[in-house]
């Protein structure tokens, strides 16, 4: 896989003298956007808002807070103890866009950008059918007659705990049958100071986004700085 140094974000766009010329045209190269949880505690049940809906997604190609783009990416998704999502499902078939954890970074750390190969295409057909599964603990075996435990494997762990990637697969199915599986994931767990690299592609759009998670409520709400890497300004 092709990796890009990354000293410091603000150089990447100095190292031409394009970009060098149009420093002053670059208004503020990170900007800060927050997004919260579409639900909410009434009672005793969790329940979806609407009005917090509207504010659960970010538009990667107009870098907006606003739901119903072509390539969103949501908060709020929940599997199991996992909370805080973020999720790049919502494109539809023609969305490649994939989204991968880079690592606990400041903006003014080095690090490397890594070359991020975009979801597989559908073929004419095909679906992806993505997969959840959650189970709880076995419990514990009942005693024979004389007091002690039937012999047996060990009991199944609950997997409630475990990283999303883990408890999520996916195949490829035409005609709602399975052909193949598939490695594809849109979801990623939010952690707090890390960064996040997200390669947006469809029929129409090729370009990156980097994000930083800047603060995080768990459930509740999380904060993430952004800057598009694309080509120059003209």
């Amino acid at each position: 896989m092709n990796r890009i140094f990354f000293p410091v974000l603000i150089t990447v766009l100095l190292i031409t003298d394009v970009y060098a010329q149009q420093t002053d045209r670059i208004e503020p190269l990170i900007k800060q956007i927050e997004l919260i949880s579409p639900w909410v505690v009434q009672g005793t049940r969790t329940v979806h808002s609407r009005s917090r809906h509207r504010q659960s997604c970010f538009d990667l190609i107009r870098l907006k807070q606003i739901c119903g783009g072509p390539e969103p990416l949501s908060y709020g998704n929940r599997i199991g103890d996992n909370w805080d999502i973020f999720a790049t499902d919502g494109g539809g078939r023609n969305s490649r866009t994939r989204m991968i954890e880079l690592g606990k970074y400041k903006w003014t750390d080095q690090f490397e950008i890594p070359e991020v190969e975009p979801w597989s295409e559908l073929k004419p057909g095909e679906l992806r059918h993505i997969k959840i599964a959650l189970f709880g603990a076995d419990g514990k075996p009942g005693r024979n007659g004389d007091g002690s435990y039937p012999a047996g494997p060990p009991p199944r762990k609950g997997n409630g705990s475990a990283p999303v990637s883990r408890q999520v697969t996916s195949t490829i199915t035409v005609s709602g049958k399975s052909v193949r599986g598939d490695g594809y994931i849109p979801y990623n767990e939010v952690k707090l100071g890390h960064m996040y690299l997200v390669h947006v592609v469809n029929q129409n759009i090729d370009h990156y986004v980097l994000i930083r998670v800047d603060e995080l409520v768990r459930g509740e709400r999380v904060v993430f700085s952004y800057f598009k890497l694309g080509p120059p300004i003209p």
